[in-house]
């Protein structure tokens, strides 16, 4: 009795609150409360009214509040303000009070989704597809829950069920074409990729930017011609969620090859960043640390948090020296891991070893949660370490301003627009005057370094043959038609020429089909295309069978061009006007290798060519013998250069300098 009079009483006190406007009051007293007892009609009509307030709304009769629809309308309105907490919270109330209407059910799954909580999302969705099995938008929904979470065979036999009744269903299509990739089933992944294409229903932008990654990842040119742009369907006003998944699948491949699409590119970016800065401001965590500062601080010492999506060793095996480097200067370095799986979190920090003071797992994926973690471990400045290259982009936490100095430093540079980025670390060679996107803090000359490789013989393996052997060492999904064209005009220049790649995948059956194919439509001789099916265990051994390394275009590799230089193989790159078309630029000057610089297709072929004349032992041992003395082995100056840019450009906004 005594609980039931003190729930009463705690209720007439929000109500109080809400005829006062005070909402923000209201809703944490309401959530205290539903931590404590079930959800009923009486604190649904409470919520009701907040979200009325909210949207100066007046209810359409005294009774609104205990009627389904008045709830209908309002989650909507929430969704559409990309409100997804907000609209979770009123769906989740509405489905239980209103256990019958699918409705609430399926709009507490959408709000969950749309937040980017998979396993809530998958809940409420199997809810709805108990309650309704014919619910077709839940089914398909859950499929891609089901993939996020890694649940393969679930996945294929929802996709089966769907095309059980409708055979051209094109999300059952292209998720199976993409689970069977995941699973190295290439042959099955092509044959629905290629019924996906035939189906012609190009009119979700979630699929067609499944269907261009998993057809570059196939080498399947022709089915990915046929499919239209990623910015030409994409929906106006979609959740910010599905901006973070798009504009990192985009990744600034073939369709960023253009000025237009790049400049559509910056503005989802900026796009995810208005949603994620008016969520920062609902939940009232925005924080400002640059008054922490004492007046004339000179910043020794500063506490450096560096943060990563990524669960693979490599990461922390290419920073450590770097780590240790900046602890030795009298730094604090802290490592933040988002990511849900214990055993990829270990194997990093076994990686990073004792290069940190402090490796910080995450494991939400909730931006306003990680903010909120990191946000408790004060740091001076954050950097994190992947902008919007990979799905699980955190760089959204920066909108709550969890650092006083928030900067961008990706493995492989690309355009970051974003107004919560304080800066991107670059080097000069990247910077290009009608470069657009944050701010650029360029360290002195080069923007990485890396952790001197293994002394393994650069000489080349002679062959029976007189040929220049050309490699191209990247991932299948950094190849794009435009580049095959090139490569081809060059192996046309001569039958002595061999274009051999070097990733393992590429040899395996469809890809080297789809791969030959292409060539002979240009015209170009079979025997001239080679594969590596079973790659050295160390990887740079491929450089001792090779005289010229190729690097792809619009977007350029970065270690993969050092690594050539140090086993002696020189490199021919194409560059742009943005940074991620300008790495290749940045290295061969850093390596004194500027003979490979091209601006454009024709220059490109001429410099390869002019390149194959000069093949000698000296040149070889010119290419390891300056890749060995460059500054991107050299971790105490990178650390010290490193240290210096980012202390002085908080002194700049310390005391208000330009």
């Amino acid at each position: 009795m005594a609980q039931n009079e003190s729930t009463l009483s705690s209720l007439e006190a929000i109500q109080k609150d809400i005829n006062l406007g005070q909402c923000a009051s209201a809703k944490q007293k309401l959530s205290n409360i539903l931590k404590e007892r079930k959800a009923d009609l009486n604190c649904l009509s409470l919520l009701g009214q907040i979200a009325c307030i909210e949207f100066g709304i007046k209810p359409d009769s005294d009774n609104a509040f205990r009627e389904p629809n008045t709830y209908i309308q309002l989650i909507e309105k929430y969704l559409k303000k990309s409100n997804f907490q907000d609209a979770y919270q009123l769906a989740a109330l509405s489905a239980q009070c209103f256990p019958t209407i699918i409705h609430f059910s399926f709009g507490a799954a959408m709000a969950a989704e749309h937040a980017g909580v998979t396993q809530t999302t998958y809940n409420w969705l199997q809810k709805v597809i108990t309650e309704k099995p014919d619910h077709l938008r839940a089914h398909e929904r859950m499929i891609v829950c089901a993939y996020k979470l890694k649940r393969y065979p679930e996945v294929k036999q929802s996709c089966f069920a769907l095309l059980d009744n409708d055979k051209t269903n094109s999300a059952a299509l292209i998720m199976l074409s993409n689970v069977f990739l995941e699973e190295n089933e290439h042959e099955e992944s092509y044959k629905y990729l290629r019924k996906f294409v035939a189906c012609e229903d190009f009119s979700k932008a979630e699929q067609v930017i499944i269907a261009n990654n998993v057809a570059l990842k196939l080498c399947d040119y022709e089915s990915q011609s046929k499919l239209p742009s990623y910015f030409d369907v994409l929906e106006p006003n979609l959740p910010a969620i599905v901006l973070f998944d798009t504009i990192s699948n985009i990744s600034l491949r073939s369709n960023t090859n253009t000025y237009n699409n790049n400049k559509k590119y910056l503005e989802l970016q900026q796009q995810v960043g208005n949603y994620l800065q008016h969520k920062a401001q609902q939940q009232n965590f925005q924080l400002n640390k640059l008054t922490m500062y004492p007046g004339e601080n000179s910043f020794s010492g500063l506490t450096y948090g560096f943060l990563s999506v990524s669960a693979i060793p490599k990461i922390g095996q290419i920073l450590a020296p770097f780590f240790s480097k900046l602890k030795e200067q009298g730094n604090k370095v802290i490592f933040f891991n988002v990511s849900d799986n214990d055993e990829k979190q270990n194997l990093v920090r076994r990686s990073l070893k004792e290069s940190v003071d402090t490796f910080f797992p995450i494991k939400t994926k909730d931006s306003y949660q990680v903010a909120k973690a990191i946000a408790q471990i004060e740091t001076d400045v954050l950097v994190d370490l992947n902008g919007f290259q990979q799905p699980g982009s955190q760089v959204g936490i920066f909108s709550w301003r969890v650092s006083p100095l928030q900067l961008v430093w990706a493995g492989i540079p690309t355009p970051i627009h974003y107004d919560d980025v304080d800066g991107q670390i670059l080097d000069p060679h990247l910077i290009h005057e009608d470069q657009t996107g944050a701010p650029s803090l360029p360290l002195p000359n080069v923007w990485t370094c890396l952790p001197q490789p293994k002394e393994i013989p650069y000489f080349r393996e002679t062959e029976a043959e007189d040929s220049v052997v050309f490699s191209v060492m990247s991932s299948a999904e950094k190849i794009t038609a435009d580049q095959l064209k090139v490569w081809a005009e060059l192996l046309k220049q001569s039958t002595t020429y061999v274009l051999l790649f070097g990733r393992a995948e590429l040899s395996n059956t469809i890809h080297k089909q789809h791969l030959l194919d292409f060539f002979s439509k240009e015209g170009v001789d079979a025997k001239q295309i080679r594969f590596i099916s079973n790659p050295p265990e160390n990887h740079l051994e491929m450089y001792q069978y090779v005289d010229i390394n190729l690097d792809t275009f619009p977007l350029h590799s970065g270690i993969t061009l050092i690594e050539a230089a140090w086993m002696g193989v020189p490199s021919v790159v194409l560059c742009g006007t943005e940074v991620s078309q300008r790495s290749g630029l940045s290295v061969l000057n850093n390596l004194n290798l500027t003979d490979g610089i091209a601006f454009n297709a024709t220059e490109y072929v001429d410099k390869a060519e002019a390149i194959s004349k000069q093949l000698s032992p000296e040149l070889r041992e010119t290419c390891h013998h300056n890749a060995k003395q460059s500054a991107y082995f050299d971790s105490d100056s990178f650390a010290r250069n490193f240290d210096t840019t980012v202390k002085k450009r908080l002194c700049q906004i310390r005391y208000g300098l330009n």
